[in-house]
């Protein structure tokens, strides 16, 4: 009898472990939203089993790399949206990835390393559009599937509406691409 309880406390407290770490991570600051969003997106995905078995499946296709390479860096505390933001960067700026872990553990932030090397976050994200394209081509899919068992959008469409408020959550938006460009620091 002992041994049993012994037993449910060890999974007890694997789980507890497992969820509290799977909740923590925080969104990387690259300097522009969309690739933010979607590297947000990615470790949000990575959440669930199934989520991220896909993650690490598009950055090790994607990356051509192997698969324990990425599972050392998420055991360093790097999410996947990092892992595979550090790789971009590696990629685009043709350095090895220890020179952007090195320059992260000195405290230099996401945005800051790209901008170091002169990549812009906007070609980071042509790149990554384009890796995750060929991705699903490679998988057979047309749309990333959804591993979050809490949302849908058809059941929590958005709250905008279009300039002539007759859609809701269908906003075509009013920017006129007059922006400065300039990034908070």
């Amino acid at each position: 009898m002992k041994k049993s309880n012994y037993f449910i406390f060890l999974i007890a407290l694997f789980l507890f472990t497992f969820s509290a770490q799977a909740v923590t991570f925080e969104k990387i600051q690259t300097g522009l939203h969309v690739l933010d969003d979607s590297l947000y997106l990615m470790d949000k995905q990575s959440q669930t089993v199934s989520g991220a078995r896909f993650v690490v499946d598009e950055i090790a296709y994607t990356f051509g790399i192997g698969e324990s390479n990425i599972y050392s860096l998420h055991r360093q505390g790097y999410t996947y949206g990092q892992i595979y933001y550090l790789y971009l960067l590696s990629r685009q700026a043709h350095r090895p990835i220890d020179y952007f872990i090195k320059q992260k553990s000195n405290g230099i932030g996401w945005g800051e390393l790209a901008h170091r090397l002169g990549v812009h976050p906007s070609v980071l994200n042509k790149s990554r559009v384009a890796y995750n394209k060929k991705f699903k081509d490679h998988k057979g899919i047309k749309e990333t599937p959804n591993f979050d068992d809490n949302s849908s959008s058809k059941e929590n469409p958005g709250k905008g509406k279009d300039k002539d408020n007759s859609n809701p959550g269908q906003s075509k938006g009013n920017g006129n691409g007059n922006g400065k460009g300039k990034v908070k620091s």
